[in-house]
């Protein structure tokens, strides 16, 4: 935490973008080497001492399964250790959340994964908001993300039979860090591209930026925080959530996006699917969070969605102008 108060100071000096550099490598250095393991005990022994009777209940839902504690008396109220695994085949499960639940709300530490088990983002929540210090991070790239890979590969988060959870940063680019307050972005937070570099410095309070990079890691000016790298690490994310039609034919959605009384405006101007698949491109960006940069907005942006069809695989590219 004193590195992170010490590195906003930096940036509020408005040193070069060299010495950004060099201080980001540093703190990045430390923080790789972090281990969390995530024992809880305080947290247990505070919901314990309520007296409630608890009882584990287990939900499979397609790909998804949630292992949870529930009270006894009012079995719709969730109260205890939550971990919701992804299945694969061969029962094979990788935890993409772990956290505590008091009275059906979210409270303590909490922890979300990607779905080959990369660490995706950890922070505290308080009566099921989200509070203080919070960091992101971008997906591990794996060249050969096969199921081989997925059940040989590395995982940043361990669940053994007897619950325990082990959760480590295994070398993990951080995307974004900063506070939350009552579930709400709060004062200056500072955003990076896939290669770590700082790019961005936001005052959310005020939506001012502190500091802007020349351009990120593609050179191609993107109105959101963290630039293209953290637009598509985002957008890839929420598509694998999305359950796409079996239509495999190639299609574009243009799109133009306006800011508007602090809000994005999303407009269709061009396209060549269907109803049905321009509303599911349409869905991965309102799925996004409202990290977009207003001063971009000075005149509207175009966002171009293209829907191919490569070898029976979808594949989802995304370019703004």
């Amino acid at each position: 935490m004193e590195e992170y108060i010490q590195f906003h100071a930096l940036a509020i000096a408005g040193i070069n973008s060299h010495e950004y550099t060099t201080t980001l490598a540093t703190i990045l250095k430390t923080m790789k080497r972090i281990l969390i393991i995530s024992t809880l005990l305080g947290l247990i022994i505070s919901i314990n001492s309520h007296g409630q009777e608890t009882k584990k209940k287990r939900v499979q839902k397609e790909n998804f399964i949630e292992e949870y504690y529930i009270l006894k008396d009012n079995k719709n109220i969730k109260h205890g250790q939550y971990v919701k695994f992804k299945k694969y085949i061969l029962d094979q499960r990788i935890p993409i959340e772990f956290g505590f639940f008091e009275n059906d709300k979210r409270v303590g530490e909490w922890y979300f994964f990607y779905s080959t088990g990369s660490l995706e983002s950890f922070g505290k929540y308080h009566a099921d908001e989200k509070q203080g210090l919070w960091k992101e991070y971008y997906k591990h790239v794996n060249k050969n993300e096969s199921i081989t890979s997925l059940l040989n590969g590395h995982s940043d988060v361990v669940v053994d039979e007897n619950g325990s959870v082990s959760i480590e940063q295994n070398d993990s680019l951080m995307s974004a860090m900063g506070i939350y307050d009552s579930g709400k972005k709060m004062g200056t937070w500072n955003y990076y591209d896939g290669n770590g570099t700082l790019i961005h410095v936001f005052n959310h309070s005020t939506d001012k930026m502190i500091f802007s990079s020349v351009s990120d890691s593609t050179n191609q000016k993107c109105p959101f925080l963290g630039g293209i790298d953290r637009f598509y690490s985002l957008y890839f994310k929420n598509k694998e959530t999305i359950e796409f039609n079996n239509e495999l034919s190639d299609i574009k959605l243009i799109l133009k996006l306006e800011f508007k009384e602090g809000g994005l405006i999303v407009e269709k101007v061009g396209s060549t699917g269907t109803e049905k698949t321009d509303l599911e491109l349409e869905h991965l960006i309102q799925a996004s969070p409202n990290d977009w940069i207003p001063s971009y907005f000075d005149n509207p942006v175009f966002l171009t969605l293209e829907r191919k069809n490569d070898h029976n695989k979808l594949i989802i590219i995304a370019s703004f102008n």
